[in-house]
């Protein structure tokens, strides 16, 4: 069991018969010291191959949740792509808007954002477990930079997902027969333009993670 503690006993026994000179008295206490000795060094070897399981247990399962990141990230990359493309066509639209100020047409601003959190289980079970204690410092580091760069990643897209609806929420109640003023137009456009440099950007984050995924998976 992880985290389980072994330990190992030795007994000392007084001598037999008495002891009836310094020669005996020291072979005695030689003697259990030789005891405690071994006992002691095969405790620290129950130990450290106890600690060196717990490490290599973490390492795997580590690498098995990097992998499965990596594969859902692939998908997340192709679907940052294709939300650049609807905004980029909802920059379009809102421009020509701009000429017209009409009320943009069913289905031809869209909202659209979908996105895999990444997994973490693993990781959090290492520092659980006290695993990361026994794995090299480098490695830590690395894998900590790594995660961080999850979770940054993840606040972005949460952020992001809650932005793109205001692109189009001035014209969801605007009455149909008034005309949309220059301002209305001019602020969901705005809106529109900084989300598509947002989402770019994003798009290079991503992309630097999953080269630090696939550093992590060659080692």
């Amino acid at each position: 069991m992880p985290g389980a503690r072994r330990e190992l006993s030795v007994d000392v026994h007084p001598p037999h018969k008495a002891i009836e000179s310094w020669r005996d008295f020291f072979i005695h206490l030689i003697t259990i010291t030789i005891g405690l000795l071994i006992a002691l060094g095969l405790e620290g070897t129950v130990a450290w191959a106890h600690h060196r399981h717990l490490a290599s247990e973490a390492r795997e399962g580590i690498h098995r949740e990097i992998e499965d990141n990596r594969s859902a990230l692939a998908e997340d990359k192709k679907a940052l792509v294709e939300d650049e493309q609807r905004m980029t066509k909802n920059i379009t639209v809102l421009r020509q808007m701009r000429k017209t100020l009409t009320l943009p047409k069913k289905g031809e601003l869209i909202s659209n954002f979908s996105w895999s959190s990444p997994g973490e289980s693993a990781w959090k079970t290492a520092h659980e477990t006290g695993a990361v204690v026994y794995m090299d410092y480098k490695e830590v580091q690395d894998l900590d930079g790594l995660y961080l760069e999850q979770e940054v990643i993840t606040r972005e897209v949460i952020r992001l997902f809650q932005e793109q609806p205001r692109v189009v929420s001035a014209f969801i109640t605007h009455p149909e027969d008034e005309k949309l003023t220059p301002a209305e137009v001019e602020l969901a456009l705005q809106r529109a333009e900084e989300i598509l440099v947002e989402l770019k950007t994003l798009e290079q984050v991503v992309g630097q993670l999953d080269t630090m995924y696939s550093a992590q998976l060659s080692r």
